[in-house]
């Protein structure tokens, strides 16, 4: 409703005649308005103007290689530039850690506000030795913030060791804006703050006061913080409590596990509170502590199957201790602890399996069994072949866990190789293949000769066990290797015989592939070349190059592509070989390819698996423009199964694989699925391929990438965050100096991406 004060109403006359009077005096005000307004037009246009050619500046600097667009940058962020510009330009200086725009940073901090802020996060950035020029700058913009701005002046002058800010970083804890930084590191306030002034705020009247010093003393450690922190274990507050149970844990100190197991025990409703946060915090050396203290059956068995769920690689001697006190009286913790080792890979507990194997509970003793063979303890040997000729247990079970431990064992071999004949065909065909038992190739290749009288076209109980039996024989020839390149001309004759069953010419072409000797590989290669060959058959020989991982087979893959359309057969499996071989001497052709409608799709397959770091935004900008050949990729991608080999990680072949994976989960579209299909098979192993890795075994050889490959430990720290291997990330934190920060980082870039989905969404 309109203020009647402020309507404006009729004119009468006697208004009217003195607005007439008036009217000399009107125009002249009214001129001199309006000549105001265009004046201040002209500026605001001006304004525009310019902002608009600054936009265009910025927008060419990004263009730049890095190290020409930060000089770029750093002359944007000076003064004159349109504001936001400038700002965008700080951020960018800031994205980069660029050392060499400090003095520009430095000009920036008396500006407050966003300007400030910018500046204040780009110096945190940057970090010490770099930003040290800028401690006088950031100490006298603190006295003038106010809480707009001082978290992130505090904490710029915290991350260049500036003990002056002090003061605010306990405040901007206390209102909870400093935990919610970017890349807050309590270590970090830590070393600001110093062990004596945190010790000096131990009994602070604040309750997040004291929950700060109880954070931050775990931080520094030493046996100087256990005595402090075990009187803040009886604090009023649970938070408190909480943050002092997960410091003490991180101490490694003997004489916290008594106070932290009576605290558990003083305060039942907070056990589960207090475990998750030493478990979250610490990881198994703080579990530990409470575990080895603990005489309660209930709170060990929560302990072990954190321990259980967390994969924490120091794990594995406070399991070996606590089942040395866990007797079978307490069969469930027993169980749980023994599955937890051999899950861990600990051969330690081959003992204890071995036992078990005569068990006469049929799941208790196989699972013994499969467990002495995951573990590849050659004790398990007798004990199961004693099994056999004694006719106990499953015959499958312990045959294949004999493959696993038998490798040159001839004794081992001769007692298998009758059940090739047998219905456990299966499970001796491919122990047979994994212990390199050479006689039996002969055997499995006689299996292997299609029968004269049987039509695969027609659905019958006998073709359908023939086909069995055929494909059983040719997955063991796949584990012998090179061993049986004499069975590579009959593995040839299913993959040629088209009236053949297709299923097991689709594993003859996999076979082919790990058997042929370096002498047939031209004879493949024939095949490969021949046009009017039938086209199915033709994407069979494709595929027995998947193990052909050479510069010349994919060379001569990629030939193929550029020489015009190939089958739509041949698709997926001449990708599969190119990108098997993750050659970087053909990315750039793979590139090229791009622009080919016949072939796209296949050279974008191939550029995800090969992990062709220069060629993913081209295929980005195709999947942006073609959701046909999005969608075609993806189902490829995501049905497709890695080889995940040692061989795999050593040559750097899955990291790039990764990596490309991770650019395509960071272009424009944000498309999460090569990135989520490799994590799920990371996560989950495969202990059953030929020369496959055991899930543990992944997590050792990520780790170890993060400890010692310069080029692939972001990429692989990356990869366990995805995974959730928070114990494994613990881990490595613990071994502090660049490894920690490494972790950190890619906890930091989960965290931020996590964020702009959660933007995104919204």
């Amino acid at each position: 409703m309109e203020n009647p004060q402020l309507s404006p109403g009729p004119l009468d006359d006697n208004e009217l005649k003195q607005l007439k009077k008036r009217s000399p005096i009107t125009y002249i005000m009214v001129f001199l308005v309006i000549a105001a307004m265009g004046v201040i037009g002209f500026f605001m246009f001006r304004s525009g103007v310019e902002e608009e050619a600054r936009w265009d500046e910025y927008d060419r600097a990004m263009e730049l290689p890095v190290e020409q667009r930060v000089v770029k940058m750093r002359e944007i962020a000076k003064g004159g530039s349109a504001h936001q510009v400038r700002l965008q330009a700080i951020l960018e200086l800031r994205d980069r850690r660029d050392a060499g725009s400090v003095p520009v940073l430095i000009e920036a901090l008396p500006e407050a506000g966003e300007i400030r802020r910018a500046a204040a996060q780009a110096l945190a950035a940057i970090g010490s030795p770099a930003a040290d020029a800028a401690r006088e700058a950031l100490h006298t913009a603190l006295a003038e913030t106010d809480e707009t701005d001082r978290t992130w002046v505090a904490w710029a002058m915290a991350v260049i060791g500036d003990a002056r800010c002090f003061d605010a970083l306990l405040e901007e804890f206390r209102s909870g804006r400093l935990q919610r930084v970017d890349g807050y590191d309590s270590m970090v306030v830590a070393r600001v703050a110093g062990k004596d002034k945190l010790v000096s705020l131990a009994s602070h009247e604040d309750k997040a006061v004291r929950q700060f010093v109880a954070i931050q003393l775990g931080e520094i450690g030493g046996p100087e913080v256990v005595e402090p922190l075990i009187r803040l274990l009886g604090d009023r507050e649970a938070d408190v409590v909480k943050a002092a149970a997960a410091s003490l844990g991180r101490t490694g100190d003997p004489r916290v596990g008594e106070p932290l197991v009576a605290t558990l025990q003083a305060k039942p409703d907070l056990r589960d509170a207090l475990l998750g946060e030493i478990r979250t915090a610490v990881g198994a050396p703080g579990l530990g502590q409470v575990l080895s203290r603990s005489s309660d059956p209930r709170m060990r068995y929560d302990i072990v199957n954190m321990l259980a769920e967390l994969h924490d690689p120091r794990s594995n001697d406070l399991l070996w201790s606590e089942l040395g006190r866990t007797g079978e009286d307490v069969p469930r913790n027993r169980n749980l602890l023994i599955k937890t080792m051999i899950e861990a890979g600990d051969a330690r507990v081959v003992p204890a399996l071995i036992e078990r194997l005569r068990s006469d509970d049929d799941d208790t003793q196989t699972n013994a069994v499969d467990a002495l063979g995951s573990l590849r303890a050659p004790e398990g040997i007798e004990p199961l072949v004693g099994m056999i000729k004694a006719k106990r247990g499953r015959p499958a079970a312990i045959i294949r866990a004999l493959g696993r431990l038998g490798n040159g064992n001839e004794e081992v071999g001769k007692l298998v190789l009758p059940f090739v004949r047998s219905d456990d065909i299966g499970a001796a065909s491919w122990a047979l293949g994994r212990m390199k038992y050479e006689p039996a190739i002969r055997e499995l290749t006689k299996i292997l000769k299609r029968p004269r009288d049987i039509d695969y076209s027609t659905p019958e109980v006998e073709n359908e066990t023939s086909y069995r039996n055929r494909l059983e024989c040719l997955i063991g020839l796949q584990e012998f290797g090179q061993m049986a390149s004499g069975a590579a001309a009959e593995v040839m004759k299913v993959i040629d015989d088209t009236t053949d069953e297709p299923r097991l010419r689709e594993q003859a072409g996999i076979t082919l592939g790990y058997v042929l000797g370096d002498d047939q590989l031209e004879k493949v290669v024939e095949k490969v070349r021949q046009a009017d060959l039938d086209p199915r058959t033709r994407a069979l020989y494709v595929q027995a190059l998947w193990q052909r991982r050479t510069h010349e087979t994919a060379d001569l893959l990629v030939s193929l592509l550029e020489g015009g359309p190939l089958p739509q057969e041949l698709s997926a499996q001449v990708a599969v070989a190119i990108g098997e071989a993750a050659d970087p001497a053909l990315d750039v052709r793979l590139a090229a390819l791009l622009a080919n409608d016949a072939v796209k799709r296949t050279a974008a397959f191939a550029i995800l698996l090969s992990g062709s770091p220069n060629a993913i935004d081209q295929v980005l900008e195709l999947f942006k423009n073609d959701s046909e050949s999005l969608d075609v990729t993806q189902q490829r991608y995501t049905t497709f199964e890695p080889f995940l080999t040692q061989e795999a990680f050593t040559s750097g072949r899955i990291f790039r694989r990764v990596r490309a994976a991770d650019q395509l989960r960071h272009g424009e579209a944000a498309r999460t699925w090569a990135w989520d299909r490799m994590v799920e098979r990371l996560k989950a192993g495969w202990a059953d391929g030929p020369d496959g890795l055991y899930p543990h075994e992944i997590r050792a050889l990520l780790a170890q990438a993060v400890r010692d490959s310069a080029d692939n430990r972001g990429v692989a720290a990356d990869v366990l965050v995805g995974m959730g291997e928070s114990g494994v990330l613990l881990a490595l934190q613990a071994e502090g100096g660049a490894i920690r920060e490494m972790v950190r980082a890619a906890e930091h870039r989960a965290s931020s991406a996590a964020s702009g989905d959660e933007e995104r969404r919204r």
